[in-house]
């Protein structure tokens, strides 16, 4: 049984030393993929070199996140084009990209340039894109819709609607789940049990977003084995199940070969 952890910040776990612990965690807990989206400049570096540290398990992204954009966007974004154009490294999504309103509201238009922006090296790359959209889910749906149904990718943290998941969906973006599903009154669930699997992947958003019963406590990538295990509790699945179908998902998603693991 395996599981693709597809959204992890390991930049804090790197720093204190904590990663060869959690990544022997992660092993333990049956996890064979870790994608790592990067915030901006500051960041790039720690991503790549754990992405060298751990070539067959970790997968790198590259990207300016929304709250990251300020008064030297053009800048970073100047190095991160060129950096995600380096094909020395594996990157396998434009990402962590987006719109934030709930930090902050006065610069939406910088934003949606920002986002547009990267939205076009995906399709020059031929990369997939990881959205951050938090309060501004219509917002960063318009922005996909503008580049025709031609973009792929996950909209990252999802917590929307039914009715927003299936626009999501039907522009053939993924949805990733992660440790906010286990929450108290959190209605994502409701939404899986409408839409199905088929467009589901999971993530952990470490060291954020724990879920129960480390809710509060940093993340990490082994927990995203007790993502699985709830939703499949919910839904009435088998986790081996599960894992199978969301793990095939990130493979789909991030275009690395399948694994190896038969259908349960």
């Amino acid at each position: 049984m395996q599981f693709f952890d597809t959204h992890a910040h390991l930049d804090d776990a790197l720093a204190k030393g904590l990663l060869p612990a959690q990544m022997e965690a992660a092993r333990l807990a049956g996890v064979c993929g870790i994608a790592l989206p990067n915030c901006d400049l500051g960041t790039l570096d720690a991503v790549l070199a754990v992405a060298r540290a751990y070539p067959t398990l970790v997968w790198p992204m590259c990207g300016l996140h929304p709250t990251y954009v300020g008064p030297d966007a053009e800048a970073q974004l100047a190095t991160l084009k060129s950096a995600a154009a380096d094909t020395t490294h594996q990157w396998v999504a434009i990402g962590e990209i987006g719109l934030d309103l709930y930090w902050k509201q006065d610069n939406l238009p910088r934003q949606q340039e920002v986002l547009e922006q990267q939205c076009r090296w995906a399709l020059d790359l031929g990369l997939p894109v990881v959205l951050h959209s938090r309060s501004a889910f219509a917002q960063t749906l318009e922005v996909v819709q503008g580049f025709g149904g031609h973009l792929r990718g996950v909209f990252h943290c999802f917590t929307g609607s039914i009715d927003e998941a299936r626009q999501a969906i039907e522009l053939g973006f993924y949805l990733g789940i992660g440790g906010n599903v286990t929450y108290k009154n959190n209605p994502t669930i409701e939404t899986l049990r409408h839409i199905g699997l088929d467009r589901v992947v999971l993530e952990t958003d470490s060291p954020y977003l724990a879920p129960v019963p480390y809710r509060g406590k940093p993340n990490q990538p082994a927990y995203v084995a007790l993502v699985g295990h709830f939703i499949a509790e919910r839904l009435g699945l088998s986790l081996e199940a599960l894992a199978f179908e969301t793990t095939r998902n990130a493979h789909t998603l991030f275009a690395l070969p399948h694994h190896s693991a038969s259908k349960p």
